[in-house]
């Protein structure tokens, strides 16, 4: 027994010996390729994203708010962003006390070090070979595609959550060895408890990973039982079943959270025209990547002026170091290849990844199947090359053990022959150390051979680690931390002329490979101030091109350490080696300059002083321009003012009409270039503050509608940013008694957007009168709760049963409300044709019919007429046809009805008095009409004068009124005025659902309906208010998500009690077969009736 143990311990003492350099080289890569996120700024496009979503989650933690008020006009992160990254950089903050800033940038680098060690567990547990795994675990930050998510892109989220993949791919094998060799065991059961919750974990690390890894495993748990174990005797049917059973299980154990994410979104994608997305070819090829590119066969990258340009078979610019090293992706094919003959499982990997890899590399292919529901999840290259992260690099290692392998089998077949022990052992001893060793050189003398591939550049610059396009971006081995001046050949972004060439003195290359030119220039720089007679050699060394026996001159002299006049100071510039820039002074300078505790706590520079001038204020809106993207990450961060922007789009729930805005704010040239727009929309917004580029917007329209400028920058690269305000702010919470008007539309065809638009035109302005988004059928409403209303607008509606719809409107006008019907609008506006219209209708029979003379207008109701000219009016006429009406004669308009407008003696426009309340019919699609022809002025100014009357001269007045959050998902608003008339609460943030209101009032405590208002804002309506009443806001998780997330808990308590009780298991079997599932699903799943006992 001692001796057992003995052996272990020293096996294990050696193992970890061995694992140690391993360690210390990943880590010295990881900080080598990876040191610029520690600072001083925050590269990496959507980094800045990631922590302030970090930010908002500290402020609150240990709880975990659903609403996030700070962006997007209100929204939640935690169902339409993962946050289990933020939530782990929000615990080690809490740990360490360490900015939080600074955590994410240390966090970020120990990621890859993890991911990288991950990748060696996993290689290990295929290979049992450490010298395999410690090259795949080394080749890992070699790789461009390991960097470009987070130090250009910034995509933290995605990046971090790689660590979690490892885990999934140990124990998906460990399961089906023991499974498919043993039966369902303890073991087996343990296996997959374990597989199952590293699974369950990644959608909320990050969708991509998830379906990513689903779409590898899916294959794997087909491919591995028959590659790996040779199961003649494994019915393909069994393994089937197998796999659609892990995917069930899977499905139910990460309901929790797909199924907020799914509710979220049909949320944001309400209020907005729901059509099935289409694919353009081009645009969709243009966004693939290729294998040239991703295996990096040529450096070569796409570039296209637009998207009717043909694609070609190769990644575009954004898309360029999605790659491989090209000795890396050699070494993996030859590692594919030799592992079948090897090592089963290796091979087994590496055809499963083909599946996914195959959908990441090739477009075309997948473009095909675009058609087919939820494909677009399914064929997307960032979930599709996630598996080949990991997969490339462990058949590269093993593809430098296959070549070694062809040196040393001799030693191992003849290990097998001898039957004299001490021999065998001796030899297979050696066999394993050459194969080793020779594994080991193979990868080294590959890699630095192959460093500067594709070989056009100099041999200086590495296409292994970040870049394998720009060569000014590439490693370059003369100054390893981009220390000092910036190099005017390859360094600070530089780029090469149209014909991939650099100047002239940069193709000096024995110049380049001695001297660094930009330090050069500094110190030539300070001999042109003095006058003083210069070496000759100096004089050549600082033309920038001197030959290269001028340059080896220089280089020894500076070499031997000397000390002349003039050549001390040349000397500063020249090229240090490997060595000495690695050295610990140096390496302790470098990290000094990052200055972790006090820059790298930012994530920007001086710039960040403009947020200092917006106010400590959550009661009004601060917008941003598109051109400033980074300001939109950082605000939340830096500034209590609520931001209109977000920088993802699937959590904004205002998507049309925030798009809306955006086109009105920061483009020059727009189709709606109306003043009126940008001020409606600064008051529904609930606008204050604006940054913005004030030579990319439309800045005299601001200033025409009230905007002014606060302070603006005056240095580089931001020239032209500056904060502007709002002169008649309406802050976020409005009470009035203002008229309040309905809109009743189908979201499909967007009637909504058409009344809004027409509002903001001035037809129905904020400080008269505020809209509100209806539901899509009238018959969903009764006339009691219409009553609410004072106007209410058909436009692009339907009933679910006309007779109920028609009763309800009857009931609502005869009472006194006011009601705009438009049947212009054919197959969108129910009633377009009908031979009896209700007694409501203005007129009595409807057709659609032809106008005829499509410019023949008569504007008959002088009132309604005032101030138009319809000569002004746009012909009835579109797409070279007449503009169709829905339509009587003249005698059918009943007689408390009056034409408005005719064409023709046809009636297109008419209204009066019905009961108590008004009615306006338009038989003509205005609001169309008028969009059709870039808004025709007087049409607008009848459409306003129509809306007028129905509103029949009601006014209101604001009401005070505050408000206080002591959590997010928790708002008190507090009635400070009382009121005896109707009183609406315009607040502005986006309308959810799933949140509840209540109003206390007196004691007493009642629930209370509210509405989506204006750009897709919240609005409570009431018959009347007393002060100090109060209105409790508050989100509440539907009973639907609940119950989600009780299935995936259930999902794994089950798996657990099977582990420990596994008789229940036989008891599942029993209810299964009961409910009359086929005979042989137990067989099928479970093998023979012995297995079950396991």
């Amino acid at each position: 027994m001692f001796k057992k143990i003995s052996k272990y311990l020293f096996i294990g003492i050696f193992r970890f010996i061995y694992f140690l350099p391993v360690l210390a080289i990943v880590i010295f890569l990881t900080f080598l390729f990876g040191h610029k996120i520690l600072g001083p700024y925050l590269v990496g496009s959507d980094n800045a994203n990631f922590v302030t979503l970090a930010d908002w989650l500290l402020k609150w933690f240990p709880k975990i708010p659903f609403w996030f008020p700070q962006e997007g006009g209100g929204m939640s992160i935690t169902t339409s962003y993962p946050i289990l990254n933020q939530l782990i950089v929000v615990v080690l903050q809490k740990l360490t006390n360490i900015p939080i800033v600074v955590v994410f940038r240390i966090w970020s680098l120990i990621t890859v070090v993890l991911t990288s060690m991950g990748l060696y567990l996993l290689t290990f547990r295929l290979t049992k070979n450490q010298t395999i795994a410690a090259i795949s675990a080394i080749f890992y930050p070699l790789m461009p595609i390991t960097w470009i998510f987070l130090l250009m892109w910034g995509f933290a989220a995605e990046q971090l959550s790689l660590i979690f993949v490892p885990p999934v791919l140990i124990f998906a094998p460990l399961f089906l060895d023991e499974y498919y060799l043993n039966g369902l065991t303890k073991k087996a059961k343990i296996y997959f408890l374990i597989f199952l919750i590293t699974v369950a974990i990644l959608p909320i690390a990050h969708p991509m990973m998830f379906i990513g890894v689903l779409v590898f495993i899916f294959v794997l748990f087909i491919v591995y039982p028959i590659i790996v174990l040779r199961e003649s005797k494994v019915k393909l049917k069994k393994l089937v079943i197998l796999d659609l059973v892990v995917m069930v299980i899977i499905i139910f154990a990460t309901l929790y959270w797909t199924i907020p994410f799914i509710s979220y979104q049909s949320n944001v994608n309400k209020g907005a025209p729901v059509e099935a997305e289409i694919y353009n070819r081009n645009v969709y090829l243009q966004n693939g990547i290729y294998p040239i590119s991703v295996f990096n066969i040529s450096d070569e990258s796409a570039g296209y002026i637009d998207y009717t340009t043909t694609p070609r078979n190769i990644s575009g610019w954004a898309w360029r170091n999605v790659s491989f090293p090209f000795i890396i992706s050699v070494l993996a094919l030859i590692g594919l290849i030799g592992s079948f003959f090897l090592n089963r499982k290796v091979f087994a990997f590496g055809i499963a990844n083909l599946v996914p890899l195959a959908i990441a590399v090739f477009p075309k292919i997948d473009f095909i199947f675009l058609k087919f529901p939820l494909s677009g999840f399914i064929l997307n290259w960032r979930a599709g090359i996630l598996m080949s992260r990991f997969i490339i690099p462990l058949l590269a290692g093993f593809g430098c053990y296959v070549l070694a392998y062809l040196f040393t089998f001799p030693l191992n077949l003849l290990s097998k022959w001898l039957k004299n022990s001490f021999l065998s052992f001796s030899l297979r001893s050696l066999f394993v150390l050459m194969s080793g060793v020779l594994s080991l050189v193979i990868a080294g003398v590959l890699l630095w051979n192959f460093k500067s591939w594709p070989f056009n550049n100099p041999n200086f610059l590495l296409s292994l680690g970040t870049e394998v396009v720009v060569p000014s971006e590439r490693m370059d081995l003369r100054n390893i931390w981009r220390d000092g001046p910036g190099d005017p050949c390859y360094g600070g972004g530089v780029l090469p002329t149209k014909d991939n060439k650099f100047p002239l003195f940069c193709q000096n290359i024995p110049f380049q490979e001695h001297f660094l030119a930009g330090k050069l220039g500094e110190e030539c720089s300070k001999f042109s101030v003095k006058d003083v007679e210069i070496p000759s050699d100096i004089v050549s060394l600082c033309s920038f091109n001197p030959d290269e026996e001028t340059v080896l001159r220089i280089y020894k002299k500076c070499e031997s350490k000397n000390t002349d006049l003039y050549y001390s100071d040349i000397c500063q510039s020249k090229v240090k080696s490997i060595g000495e820039q690695l050295n610990f002074n140096n390496l302790k300078e470098i990290l000094a300059k990052k200055n972790l505790l006090n820059n790298g706590t930012e994530m920007w520079g001086k710039e960040i002083d403009l947020f200092k001038l917006l106010p400590d204020n959550p009661n009004t809106r601060v917008d941003i321009g598109t051109s400033i993207g980074a300001f939109m990450m950082m605000e939340p961060f830096y500034s209590s003012v609520p931001e209109l922007p977000v920088y993802y789009n699937t959590g904004t729930l205002m998507k049309t009409l925030w798009n809306y805005q955006i086109g009105i704010f920061n483009q020059k040239k727009t189709v709606w270039p109306q003043d009126s727009i940008m001020y409606e929309l600064s008051k529904y917004f609930g606008l204050e503050y604006m940054f913005l580029s004030e030579n990319l917007v439309p800045i005299d329209k601001y200033l025409r509608t009230g905007w002014e400028r606060v302070h603006k920058l005056e240095n580089e690269p931001l020239e032209g940013l500056a904060l502007w305000r709002f002169n008649e702010p309406t802050s976020l919470l409005t009470v009035t008694t203002r008229p309040t008007v309905l809109v009743i539309g189908q979201d499909k065809v967007d009637g909504y957007f058409r009344t809004f638009h027409l509002a903001n035109l001035g037809t129905i302005s904020f400080n008269d009168a505020i809209l509100v988004k209806g539901d899509s059928f009238v018959d969903n409403y009764t006339s009691e709760e219409l009553k609410q209303f004072d106007v209410v607008i058909l436009e692009g509606y339907a009933y679910k049963k006309q007779a109920k719809g028609w009763r309800v409107l009857d009931e609502y006008v005869k009472s006194g409300g006011s009601l705009l019907i438009n049947n212009g609008w054919q197959f969108s506006s129910a009633d377009w044709n009908i031979d009896k219209t209700p007694n409501f209708f203005p007129i009595g029979q409807l057709g659609w019919i032809d106008p005829g003379n499509v410019n023949n207008f008569s504007l008959i109701d002088n009132e309604i007429g005032s101030g138009i000219n319809v000569d002004k009016f746009s012909p009835l006429v579109y797409g070279g046809t007449n503009w169709n009406i829905s339509s009587g004669n003249l005698s059918s308009v009943r007689n408390w009805a009056k034409v408005i407008l005719s064409n023709n003696e046809k009636p297109l426009i008419a209204g009066g008095q019905y009961g108590s309340g008004r009615v306006i019919w338009m038989g003509f699609d205005l609001p169309g009409h008028i969009g059709a022809y870039q808004d025709n002025v007087d049409e607008i100014k009848l459409y306003g004068n129509l809306i007028k009357y129905l509103l029949n001269n009601k006014t209101g007045q604001v009401l005070k009124a505050g408000f206080s959050r002591s959590y997010p998902d928790r708002l008190e608003i507090t009635l400070n005025e009382s009121s005896n008339q109707k009183t609406i609460i315009y607040w502005s943030e986006a309308f959810y659902p799933d949140f509840k209101a209540k109003l206390i009032s007196q004691g007493k405590s009642e629930r209370i309906k509210f509405y989506k208002a204006g750009p897709g804002m919240t609005l409570f309506s009431l018959p009347n208010v007393k002060s100090g009443s109060k209105i409790i806001y508050e989100y509440k998780t539907p009973i639907k998500i609940t119950i989600a997330k009780g299935i995936s808990i259930f999902t794994l308590i089950a798996i657990i009690m099977i582990i420990v009780y596994p008789q229940y298991l036989n008891i599942v079997i029993t209810i299964l077969s009961r409910l009359a599932v086929k005979a042989k699903f137990k067989k099928h799943i479970f093998g023979d009736d012995d297995e079950s006992n396991y």
